[in-house]
């Protein structure tokens, strides 16, 4: 899990939680959860990223374990919106 910042403008950090084991599209080929949070520590709204769902334009393999560790990075690409890091050891 990591902190990304305000992604959408409300003035509350939202969140980015792992869940590697998440078989969308074959066995153990992971997920990214961000989590759109309120004020009070609940979540508002989220957006899946895998294999199958949400915006993620790399195709994943078996066993790529996608969402085992995350970093937030900050705006590397200059848009305005922190970006998130991923590391696979493979």
């Amino acid at each position: 899990m990591t902190n990304l910042g305000d992604l959408d403008g409300d003035g509350i950090a939202d969140l980015a939680v792992g869940a590697y084991r998440d078989d969308d599209g074959g066995i153990n080929r992971g997920a990214v959860y961000i989590l759109f949070m309120n004020a009070d520590g609940s979540v508002r709204s989220h957006q899946k990223i895998s294999d199958t769902e949400g915006t993620f334009s790399a195709t994943l393999e078996d066993y790529n374990w996608f969402g085992s560790s995350l970093a937030s990075v900050g705006d590397l690409d200059g848009d305005g919106i922190n970006d998130l890091s991923r590391f696979h050891n493979r």
